[in-house]
């Protein structure tokens, strides 16, 4: 397929937008900030989408940028990289349906950012929320299109129907660390993407509303402080934990729970 010119692309994200943005927010119950006071501002309040080519690197899809410096309490906008979102022949993308469906769960990635630089958190640094941000924005893709399939990475090991980067380094890397740390492995800035897969876990055992809940913690916490007042209610970290873990096992030998071996959705 040919790619998509600036104005087919923007008309088919104005189509997806309005969905996504209502199911963030209508189970947060947190919305992005206007951006009516800041310079260069798109003329209103609303939320700036901007489709351009991204100079910082070549490879990433999309990026939430914060008007003023900081992350807590700011408005934010969002730039989509046309120079790969508008080929629908790229790796991964082989078909039009397949690249409009990894559209969309780009586009509930970055609203999550959006959704983010809006809360007031108390951290001084915003890195300290950086993994939490990124594992629980990457969760927002199932949450959002549950049967996309896109969250557990868009790069799919050969020859099985599922087994993302974000999902397979998990596995082999990033659970050998404390979940709020870098992985330890080839990818580490990209662990808090790997994290993603405890937030699904939670969300799917427990309820959407538990990411909410951990949201609603961060008001008064750090990152992992947070992520353990707010399960509180779903049984508490220790227990959720241990469960999460047996989960992951992975036997091929004996066919327990083998996930990594069969990488079957």
């Amino acid at each position: 397929a040919d790619a998509l010119s600036k104005l087919d692309l923007a008309s088919l994200v104005g189509s997806m937008l309005e969905d996504i943005y209502l199911a963030e927010t209508n189970l947060l119950q947190r919305f992005p900030l206007s951006d009516a006071a800041q310079p260069c501002n798109g003329s209103d309040g609303a939320i700036d989408i901007y489709i351009t080519n991204l100079n910082v690197t070549a490879t990433r899809w999309a990026e939430t940028v914060s008007y003023p410096v900081g992350c807590n309490q700011v408005p934010a906008f969002m730039k989509l990289n046309y120079a790969l979102l508008a080929n629908t022949t790229a790796p991964g993308l082989q078909s039009t349906d397949t690249a409009r469906k990894y559209l969309k769960s780009v586009i509930a990635h970055e609203m999550m950012h959006l959704v983010q630089f809006g809360m007031n958190r108390p951290a001084a640094s915003c890195e300290s929320y950086k993994w939490i941000d990124e594992a629980t924005a990457e969760w927002a893709m199932d949450f959002v299109a549950p049967a996309d399939d896109f969250e557990d990475g868009l790069e799919k090991l050969s020859g099985y129907r599922r087994g993302g980067q974000f999902y397979a380094n998990y596995l082999l890397n990033g659970q050998w660390v404390a979940i709020e740390e870098p992985g330890n492995g080839p990818n580490a800035d990209l662990a808090g993407y790997d994290d993603y897969i405890f937030f699904q876990y939670v969300a799917r055992k427990h309820g959407p509303q538990a990411i909410k809940s951990i949201y609603d913690a961060m008001a008064g916490n750090d990152s992992v402080r947070a992520l353990y007042a707010g399960l509180l209610g779903s049984g508490g970290m220790e227990k959720i934990w241990h469960e999460f873990a047996l989960v992951l096992w992975n036997d091929p030998q004996n066919s327990a729970l083998d996930n990594l071996a069969s990488l079957d959705g």
